[in-house]
């Protein structure tokens, strides 16, 4: 662990932590673990937003990278830490407290620069050890992976726990345009024929009248 105040200690080879609002405290654990040491960071009666960063080496703009880590949330009112309660002790994630792996693609902190940070969907359940992973493409070779919390609801634990955490590089997914089917036009319709143009009788109209007239003059 690499420590500094003795209520910041965080693991070797990550940053100092960011935090919104209150100074949570950092610090190694052994009591709540998915395999031998975790890293856990808390704050009482408060939200925690808070997020430790560590920028992987040898990277380069346009590289992928995978980040995967196992997670344990508790957000509660009672002192349970098997358990997320609410003040009257029904099971619910009280402070609705989001737990994600993030890679901000320039390195900037996530708090500051939210758009240009991919994260993962949240681990959904509270005091239980979930997996979350993201994979995103680099734009620097600052490019910074980032444990993060945040929660929108004060409660009086607001705690988490990080074991297991793996960074690689990955193949780079190659995105192309679907190709647009190639529509055969329809032959265009054929004219209906009208008849060649022809030169006006009008001899045999102006008959064909006078004969007209006849047959009513005869009745």
């Amino acid at each position: 662990m690499r420590g500094g105040a003795s209520e910041v200690m965080v693991a070797n080879g990550w940053s100092d932590p960011v935090w919104r609002g209150r100074r949570p405290e950092f610090k190694p654990d052994t009591t709540i673990v998915r395999y031998s040491e975790s890293q856990k960071w808390f704050v009482r009666f408060d939200n925690l937003n808070a997020a430790i960063g560590q920028r992987p080496s040898g990277l380069e703009a346009g590289d992928w990278v995978r980040v995967s880590a196992w997670v344990y949330p508790w957000s509660s009112q009672k002192d349970d830490v098997t358990k997320c309660q609410s003040s009257s002790g029904s099971e619910v994630n009280f402070g609705k407290l989001a737990a994600r792996v993030c890679v901000n693609r320039w390195g900037a902190d996530p708090f500051e620069e939210p758009y240009s940070t991919d994260c993962s969907v949240q681990a959904l359940e509270c005091a239980e050890w979930n997996k979350v992973e993201v994979v995103a493409q680099v734009q620097s070779p600052n490019a910074k992976v980032w444990l993060l919390t945040e929660s929108r609801v004060k409660s009086s634990h607001q705690d988490v726990w990080w074991d297991h955490v793996s960074i690689e590089r990955v193949p780079g997914v190659v995105i192309t345009a679907t190709p647009q089917p190639t529509y055969t036009p329809y032959p265009t319709p054929e004219p209906t024929p009208t008849g060649e143009p022809g030169t006006i009788d009008y001899e045999r109209i102006k008959s064909d009248v006078a004969t007209v007239i006849a047959e009513w003059d005869r009745r």
